[in-house]
């Protein structure tokens, strides 16, 4: 179903009011779109949503009495619609208020959004029963026969009428808060809808035919695998759902299954695509959804909304998953998400924050009103926003599972939070970004982890060593890089295996704070492992203000981190000629402002399986505008190349390059790292080339 906006709608706002007004009748079924009115003819302390017995109880009518009295009939349709009239009344009950006008809309508009959101509404209450009844608001219930399909053609309709309202706001008034506002409260409403799939599931799930069925209605067979993909983010557990998974599966296992007549080879386009294929996509399809029945998943629950700095923002909170292993299984945490300020479409970056051991998720979000104050917290405009949370669980998830810069001796008590393997938070934190991922749609390429203080420790550590999930990483005055060189195990000679191309890393830190102490290990470390490190420096102590940093560095906001995407290649610099001497161990009062990899700019040109080409140069000092700096004019450096999608390098394979006039032939390392020693980078862009 396509949404339909303001303006098209525009063209038919007459026959839109009239819609409107002849829905009345039909609406007394729904009851009137505000909450108020509900509350005196729904208020029921039974919770249907969970007790299914009760929900069965309520509304399953029992068969038609064919037989019966005409009186007894009537009753029995009396009886259908008073069900239906209740069970649509629950469902939409939070369906937000729109009982206040903006400003900046005429009544003209107004009269024709109110029409759409209350029709959209309305779509949604009858879709519980017949999408396609053609005008009646329950002509066939919807639980009379064993009708799969209907569970998810709500659940389309629910998103696809939200969607709607959505597009309607965006284009109805230029008021934020407002809209803001009103998504909230779509957002509520889903959350609280999506509540009644439980029992829907778990009702159809009741009237299943046996499985023998299936080899004689190939359609019903599709309709059931659908639905236990569906259901089993609902009712993974219940007794019907494992039955009938069980019964599919060994259906799928069995001879017979050669008898159900949809695994027959079929075109898909121009494809033919086999028998074989078809049946193998359902058997994947099935061992899918077992093993996401064993697997319990996040699933965060939206506690408040508000307008919060002129952004729409969320708390969500959660339980503890079981293969986190948290010391205490039965923690509760939380997060916010921020959305950008044009209220968001899928595709959009997401922006990670770490807080400081001085914060909480909450108390980071709030620094963000004022300039200034941690500044590296502040979520560009067009990006979502998620601030991750360590406070509420401090004595197991303080420091973000990392060892802090003053623990460099480890005892027992350190002993899990210096080994090479994810602790219980990280674990959470990292459930939680993939959730958000899932949920607002995000470009899985542009995810960007940041944090201050102690955050910039869990940056370190959490995201360089899970290049698989962020683009670029940026730390702000990290308290300690151990976080980071445990996960990196950058005391061994090879990194874990689950470690591969970490994420670009900007760190700046000041040799004057002593929380930046052991700095030495992470620049050795990431040299000899050939890790992207661009490093920034200066006295400025342990500042979370940009303008003071800049005082002392002016450099550090010259590269943009957050143009990295994690779907294309990058190359690293190491033995770099115009690197500055790093100040650590000593870290002497007087050590001047440094840079590692700063001066360095890059852009992918060609990544296919039989050449790779980058064009590399040195920022001008025109582009860096730097008081602090002597821009050099040619940099020499060794090159390795990470993240090569397409042009893919085996182990000790020989590869062939061009620079410039230079060329050669180099081979590549025990893990398939190709590195190209010694060339003269300038200022003028020049294409590294790599061909077999």
């Amino acid at each position: 179903m396509k949404t339909t906006s303001i303006l098209q709608r525009s063209a038919r706002s007459v026959f839109t009011v009239f819609l409107a007004a002849t829905l009345t009748y039909c609406f007394a079924f729904l009851g009137t779109a505000r909450l108020g009115v509900f509350a005196e003819e729904t208020a029921d302390s039974v919770d249907y949503c969970s007790d299914f017995s009760a929900f069965a109880d309520r509304f399953e009518r029992p068969p038609f009495p064919e037989n019966a009295p005409e009186d007894e009939q009537k009753n029995w349709y009396a009886l259908k619609k008073t069900c239906g009239r209740d069970l649509i009344k629950l469902s939409t009950a939070n369906w937000p208020t729109f009982n206040a006008k903006p400003d900046d809309v005429d009544d003209e508009s107004w009269k024709e959004f109110i029409a759409q959101e209350e029709l959209s509404r309305f779509t949604i209450g009858e879709s519980i029963f017949d999408e396609n009844h053609g005008g009646t608001l329950i002509k066939k219930y919807y639980f009379t026969d064993y009708e799969p399909d209907k569970i998810i053609t709500l659940s389309q309709v629910l998103e696809e009428q939200v969607a709607s309202v959505r597009e309607a706001l965006s284009l109805l008034t230029a008021d934020s808060e407002w809209k803001a506002s009103r998504n909230c409260e779509l957002d509520f409403f889903l959350q609280d809808f999506k509540r009644w799939f439980a029992p829907f599931c778990r009702a159809s799930l009741n009237k299943i035919p046996s499985n023998e069925t299936f080899l004689d209605n190939p359609d019903l067979f599709l309709s059931t695998a659908d639905l236990l993909e569906f259901a089993v983010d609902y009712i993974p557990n219940d007794d019907a759902f494992i039955r009938t998974l069980e019964g599919v599966s060994a259906l799928l296992k069995s001879p017979k299954a050669i008898e159900i007549r949809v695994f027959h080879g079929r075109y898909e386009g121009f494809d033919l695509i086999t028998r074989e294929v078809i049946f193998k996509r359902y058997c994947d399809r099935i061992a899918s959804v077992e093993q996401k029945r064993l697997v319990k998943t996040l699933k965060p629950e939206l506690v408040e909304g508000l307008f919060f700095n002129n952004r729409q923002t969320e708390r969500f909170e959660h339980d503890s998953l079981p293969q986190w292993s948290a010391k205490n299984p039965n923690q509760r945490d939380c997060f916010y998400v921020v959305f950008p300020k044009d209220g968001g479409q899928e595709g959009r970056p997401l922006y990670v924050v770490l807080h400081s051991a001085g914060h909480s998720a909450k108390t980071a979000l709030d620094c963000t009103l004022e300039k200034g104050n941690h500044d590296i917290y502040t979520v560009p405009d067009d990006f979502y926003g998620l601030f991750l949370d360590c406070y509420d669980n401090k004595d197991s998830d303080w420091w973000w599972g990392g060892r802090r810069a003053d623990q460099s001796e480890i005892n027992e008590e350190l002993a899990e939070r210096a080994s090479g393997d994810l602790t219980p938070v990280e674990k959470r934190l990292l459930d939680e970004i993939a959730w958000a991922l899932e949920k607002y749609r995000i470009d899985v390429n542009r995810v960007y982890l940041c944090g201050n203080s102690m955050g910039g420790s869990g940056t370190l550590g959490l995201g360089l060593a899970n290049g698989g999930v962020f683009a670029a990483i940026k730390a702000n005055v990290p308290a300690g890089i151990w976080h980071a060189y445990d996960r990196l195990q950058l005391g061994a000679e090879d990194a874990p295996a689950r470690v591969v191309d970490p994420p670009v890393c900007l760190d700046y830190s000041s040799p004057v704070d002593d929380w930046s102490q052991y700095h030495e290990e992470l620049f050795s470390g990431a040299e000899r492992r050939k890790y992207s490190y661009i490093a920034y420096w200066g006295n400025f102590g342990h500042e979370n203000n940009d303008e003071r940093v800049a005082k002392y560095n002016d450099l550090f906001k010259t590269f943009d981190w957050t143009s990295v995407r994690k779907n294309q290649a990058y190359p690293v610099f190491t033995n770099v000629s115009s690197d500055s001497p790093i100040p650590w161990p000593d870290r002497p009062d007087s050590a001047p402002a440094g840079q590692r990899g700063a001066y360095f700019r890059w852009e992918n040109k060609v990544d296919s399986p039989e050449s790779f080409e980058i064009v590399l140069r040195l920022a001008t000092a025109e582009e860096l505008q730097t008081k602090l700096f002597d821009v050099p004019e040619t940099s020499v450096a060794d090159i390795s190349v990470r993240r090569l999608q397409c042009f893919i390098v085996n182990p000790n394979e020989t590869v062939s390059w061009s620079f410039g006039k230079e060329s050669g032939k180099v081979e590549a390392d025990k893990n398939g790292l190709i590195t190209i020693p010694e060339l003269t980078i300038g200022v003028e862009p020049c294409v590294l080339k790599l061909f077999k």
